[in-house]
């Protein structure tokens, strides 16, 4: 039988997906998400080995870092803004910093301009990052 009410059925769904092992929560209800240091427990969390949550915690001084990953094959387009919005923002309200990677993986499609109008779009729409690195400085490894 179909439902004719969107927030029943969508309250609905939530509950099923909670029966085959969801978290339930309400809708619309912010996410508290764990800290670094609380990154360990039982599903649907992430399961770190302690010595590799304690090389974390080293690595990051338990604070968050986020990357923000664009293509430098084009220009930034709204879909970018959505995720530049959530990575930085993210780490920003959590006080961690975020990381600039540029997946420079196909160098047929990738130019200089396009590394720049990154960099630059990116402080435009007011965002800082604490390093800038690319993905073919990796290739190596």
């Amino acid at each position: 039988k179909a439902q004719s009410n969107p927030a029943a059925a969508a309250t609905a769904a939530a509950k099923a997906g909670n029966a085959a092992g969801g978290v339930e929560e309400p809708l619309g209800a912010e996410k508290k998400f764990r800290t670094p240091s609380e990154n360990f427990g039982e599903p649907p969390y992430a399961l770190n080995p302690p010595e590799i949550l304690a090389a974390h915690l080293k690595a990051t001084g338990g604070k968050v870092v986020t990357r923000f990953p664009p293509e430098p094959n084009g220009y930034l387009h709204i879909g970018h803004a959505k995720a530049m919005h959530m990575n930085f923002g993210f780490a920003r309200r959590n006080g961690g910093q975020t990381i600039l990677r540029y997946d420079d993986t196909n160098p047929e499609a990738e130019e200089e301009e396009f590394f720049d109008a990154i960099d630059r779009e990116v402080r435009w729409l007011g965002h800082s990052y604490c390093a800038k690195t690319y993905s073919s400085e990796h290739f190596a490894k």
